[in-house]
């Protein structure tokens, strides 16, 4: 995806590619702007608090948040299961299967946009989400 986008902006200097663990990675500066897609909904919801608090690491003072995710799956009807782990709650799970015939079970946490904005507010945020189709776009910014 870094690539398609390197193409797609003719490298623009001015953006920065990090790919990293979210849960161990640090700044290095802060950015203007934080974005990411299909992210969100792979976090297990016990761990949503630490994936927010990198994000608000890595911004500038007047800098901003976008994000993209899916609001439910439509198209696949995937049954949501659920699992326990030693470290956290249960989490919910589907399995997804490649083109290659392999099946993985991932966290999927399909957020409805009203209730992704109060939990996140209670995280300290400010954020506008909108759904779209089977999708939802956000945008946001630490609270004041």
């Amino acid at each position: 995806m870094h690539e398609l986008s390197r193409r797609k902006l003719e490298g623009d200097r001015r953006v920065r590619y990090v790919v990293a663990d979210v849960f161990s990675w640090r700044p290095d500066s802060p950015y203007d702007v934080v974005f990411f897609s299909n992210c969100l909904s792979h976090v297990p919801p016990a761990s949503c608090h630490r994936l927010w608090a990198t994000v608000r690491s890595a911004m500038a003072r007047d800098g901003r948040v976008f994000f993209v995710d899916e609001v439910k799956d439509p198209w696949r009807h995937e049954e949501v299961l659920r699992e326990e782990f030693i470290d956290g709650p249960s989490v919910p799970i589907v399995r997804r299967p490649l083109r290659d015939g392999r099946t993985f079970r991932v966290v999927k946490v399909f957020w409805d946009p009203g209730e992704l904005e109060s939990r996140l507010g209670g995280l300290g945020w400010e954020v506008d989400a909108h759904a779209t189709g089977p999708f939802f776009w956000a945008e946001g910014r630490p609270a004041v």
